[in-house]
This record gives C-alpha cells, sequence and structure tokens, in this order.
C-alpha cells in the first residue's frame, strides 16, 4: 500500500532511511501548503489519524470529510464518535500496529467499501461540519439563550 506522509517532525529522517533500506512504498512529502495538503488528501483512498492522544476535533478530519475522504482512525477520545465504524471511516485499537495494518489492507482491498465511505465522509461534512450547518447550530445557541434569559426575566419580575 503506498503511503504519503506529510508534515515534518523529529522521526522523518529515520523514518526515511528505514523507508528506503526495507524498499518501502512510502513518499515523505515534508511541510506542504494548503493547496498540496487539499490536492493530496482528496486523492487518497484514505487518512490515517493514528493518535495516541485525546484529541478534541482535529481540523484534518473535518477537512477530509470535506473532500470525501474516509479515515482510519485510533479508537480513542473523541475520534470514536467522529470517525463512525462504517459510516465515514474505521478505527483500530491506539498503539497497534497490526490492527492498523489490518484495517489498512481490508480498505486497501475493498474498492466498494472505500466508495461508500467516501460518500459517507461528504455527507457527515455537509450534515455536522460543513459552515452553512455550524452557522445553524450558532444561531440555535443564540435563540435559546435569548429564551432562558427572557425567561428568567420573567421569573424574577
Amino acid at each position: 500500500v503506498p503511503l504519503k506522509i506529510l508534515g515534518d517532525g523529529p522521526l522523518r529522517r529515520s523514518l526515511e532511511e528505514r523507508a528506503v533500506r526495507e524498499k518501502l512504498p512510502i513518499q515523505f512529502l515534508g511541510f506542504c501548503n494548503r493547496r498540496t495538503v487539499i490536492n493530496t488528501v482528496g486523492q487518497a483512498t484514505f487518512q490515517i489519524v493514528p493518535s495516541e492522544w485525546y484529541e478534541g476535533f482535529p481540523m484534518v478530519i473535518a477537512d477530509a470529510y470535506a473532500l470525501g475522504t474516509p479515515i482510519i482512525a485510533s479508537r480513542i477520545g473523541s475520534l470514536e464518535e467522529i470517525v463512525e465504524e462504517g459510516a465515514t471511516g474505521t478505527r483500530f485499537e491506539p498503539g497497534n500496529a497490526a490492527d492498523l495494518a489490518t484495517k489498512v489492507h481490508e480498505l486497501w482491498r475493498d474498492h466498494a467499501r472505500c466508495l461508500t465511505l467516501r460518500k459517507g465522509a461528504r455527507h457527515a461534512f455537509e450534515s455536522k461540519f460543513s459552515a452553512k450547518r455550524n452557522f445553524e447550530m450558532l444561531i440555535a445557541v443564540y435563540e435559546a439563550a435569548i429564551w432562558d434569559f427572557a425567561h428568567a426575566l420573567r421569573r424574577a419580575s
């Protein structure tokens, strides 16, 4: 399975050396501008989010969903709720390389499932994470706050 790694970090050099030594199909793209990230993620079969830390809401997932790219994520914290098994992607046990490899190979081989997940990822973006949907939710919060405030004023008088 070809892999593209975007970004830099302290492990990059040792990972590049290992990829060359073991003849692994890994392309290290390093730091990329926004256009390159969007093109790469949009063309990807899936995106891996291998976090071992409790994330809030990683924007890389919202970006991938906007592009219709499914996610393979660690089964940890909010990622369990954001990545819906069988609808927007799949999940693996954090820190378990064998489980991750199994999920990658299963998804890589199942093109029909990938297409279904692509549609699900895009639908999740439109229904939960788009600017329009977030605006609607924000207005609902303000309306509820105004109603609660007005109700409290009436009770106080």
